[in-house]
């Protein structure tokens, strides 16, 4: 039996769509880089660095990558992450004569050029790392992997206790957040229940072969990405493990040169039967109040983001729309030109129009242009649209009277939506515009806005418009006003 759960706070709206299993479509700037599982990502730490592959994260080395490449993919909108050793001395590395021989232990079993750390002697390792990721932000990295975390576990050469290795790595994930840099737990899989408020992700090499990839859960279950690698083994039989455990799995060479089986991407699998939706509504100011529910909607890592319009405060104008939308929602907005960091793989952030918007908007017959049309590449005409995600299909409205297909129950526009909904492939019908059909606040009930949506179909309707939160049960559906976005 299929069931509707909507939570909601008075400033922020999530919806929860737990139904059987159907298809489903698919941070940097201030706010430090946490992807969710399904990024598309690629390891090379050889080799020039292929910028033509369809990866969202490219992870590449610290010390060997060009700056002109880091700034390749950032064109590209990709998102960087730099490698660097941290628990073993390197000796090809510039600043290998910086490590004194008292912090050398044994070599690697495998990597005769390398010797563990003591990790326990932070007042010289800490410098060290610390320059390290000073050049990560200078390259302009918008996260570190740093790798042979988990010494304790090995043949170091030194006493090193558990309690040593999370101090140290605490240290680390401290010392790159500080920095604006996000950072990923490395095959320290011990220490996960641990460590997992402290890392954005988790790397896994071969956790398949050595029967531990379940311990890496908990971070799936925190929405955050586990990226991992097999050197060995059957895509045919580990693929679909990794991509039913939603994690981020590739094949790869030993050497870690260009060449990659990206499961995801040859060995596609149902996606999850839920989506979460964030609805938000009258926020666009670049306010503080805007910046502190940004930081509430990004800390539930939402499936996508819809707005009930008023994105860009007060004229809608070009000037600002960046700042009071990009700043906040960049990492949801696809293709992202602004200048707040990467965008999305895809796009994740669906906005409504409201009245503010349509101020610096204008139109002939049905061409409209403007900053809002030139800052979001949207569906249909962009004005109004519909997005299905699994079982939920969106119909993103245009309530405002600018809108050249008309906004009555008896429009162009209307007779979209009614046809649209009587023929939805899917469960959920859910409608978002600016004006409010029904509401007790300022600017009221809009008549406009009142067609038959239950009759057509709809299940809830969205509104902003009123800066107010109200819940009302019409004609046997739920109307909200969603208005305290910022």
């Amino acid at each position: 039996m299929s069931t509707l759960r909507i939570l909601l706070n008075s400033i922020f709206f999530l919806a929860l769509l737990f139904l059987p299993a159907k298809a489903m479509a698919p941070v940097r700037g201030a706010r430090v880089w946490q992807p969710r599982p399904g990024v598309r990502w690629q390891w090379q730490l050889t080799g020039a660095i292929d910028t033509s592959l369809s990866a969202q994260m490219f992870d590449i080395d610290l010390f060997d990558a060009p700056i002109a490449t880091i700034d390749e993919l950032h064109q590209q909108g990709r998102v960087v992450i730099c490698y660097f050793s941290a628990g073993t001395w390197e000796d090809w590395r510039p600043d290998a004569d910086q490590f004194p021989a008292s912090v050398l232990g044994k070599a690697l079993a495998d990597w005769p050029d390398e010797r563990w750390l003591d990790i326990r002697q932070s007042q010289v390792l800490q410098p060290i790392m610390a320059a390290r990721l000073d050049l990560a932000v200078s390259k302009g990295c918008d996260g570190v992997e740093p790798d042979n975390v988990d010494a304790y576990t090995s043949d170091s050469g030194f006493d090193l206790s558990a309690a040593d290795q999370l101090a140290y790595n605490r240290w680390l994930a401290q010392a790159a957040h500080s920095r604006g840099l996000s950072v990923g737990l490395k095959n320290d899989v011990e220490q996960i229940p641990d460590l997992l408020a402290d890392f954005d992700w988790a790397l896994s090499e071969s956790c398949f072969a050595y029967d531990e990839c379940d311990a890496l859960q908990p971070f799936i279950n925190a929405k955050k990405a586990v990226f991992g690698v097999s050197y060995e083994g059957d895509p045919d039989i580990i693929c679909p493990q990794a991509n039913a455990m939603q994690m981020d799995w590739l094949f790869k060479r030993w050497e870690l040169d260009a060449w990659r089986i990206s499961c995801r991407e040859r060995y596609p699998s149902p996606a999850p039967a839920q989506v979460e939706l964030a609805i938000i509504g009258d926020y666009g100011n670049g306010s503080q109040a805007e910046a502190r529910v940004a930081e509430l909607v990004h800390g539930w890592k939402p499936d996508a983001i819809f707005t009930a319009g008023d994105n860009n405060y007060p004229n809608g104008a070009a000037a600002t729309i960046d700042d009071h939308i990009g700043r906040y929602y960049h990492d949801y907005i696809a293709p992202y030109q602004g200048s707040f960091g990467p965008g999305a793989d895809s796009n994740r952030f669906f906005p409504a129009l409201g009245n503010h918007d349509w101020r610096s908007l204008q139109c002939q017959n049905e061409q409209c242009s403007g900053p809002y049309f030139d800052y979001f590449e949207l569906p249909a005409n962009e004005r109004y649209y519909d997005v299905v995600m699994g079982p939920v299909q969106v119909f993103v409205l245009d309530s405002d009277g600018h809108e050249p297909d008309g906004r009555g129950a008896n429009s162009a526009q209307a007779q979209w939506l009614r046809q649209a909904m009587q023929s939805s492939p899917v469960p959920w019908q859910v409608v978002i515009l600016h004006h409010p059909p029904y509401s007790s606040a300022a600017h009221g009930s809009q008549t406009a806005s009142q067609w038959p949506f239950a009759d057509w179909g709809a299940d809830v309707v969205i509104g902003g418009h009123d800066h107010s939160y109200e819940r009302i049960e019409r004609d046997g559906i739920l109307y909200f006003v969603n208005g305290l976005g910022g």
